[in-house]
């Protein structure tokens, strides 16, 4: 069983496949993006499609719909734009703040 998440991994990308213009996963988390909200209706239904044919249910208290962006896999997607998550690069920020100064005689 040590192999079981890259299982399922590679088994979610597979469901979601055909949708790939749209759809992008990561685990058990998959985000629908699209241009125009006829589009995206569509695309969900497309999603919702797939899902009966595979068995596969959602959980929909973890769902959340119609963002104009949204945070994945630490960075912030949406308008058009694809930028790393602030909050993480804060954190980020502050470890290095605490890193100690080594000077290198050369």
């Amino acid at each position: 069983m040590k192999n079981a998440g890259n299982t399922f991994k590679k088994s979610i990308d597979q469901v979601f496949s055909p949708h790939h213009k749209y759809c992008k996963s990561y685990i058990d988390d998959v985000a629908v993006f699209s241009e125009t909200w006829s589009d995206h209706l569509q695309h969900l239904e497309n999603i919702y499609k797939t899902l009966r044919e595979v068995t596969l249910t959602i959980n929909l208290k973890k769902c959340d719909f119609v963002n104009i962006q949204v945070k994945f896999l630490g960075h912030v997607d949406g308008s058009g734009k694809h930028t790393p998550d602030t909050q993480n690069v804060e954190t980020i920020s502050k470890l290095l703040g605490q890193r100690p100064k080594i000077s290198y005689k050369g």
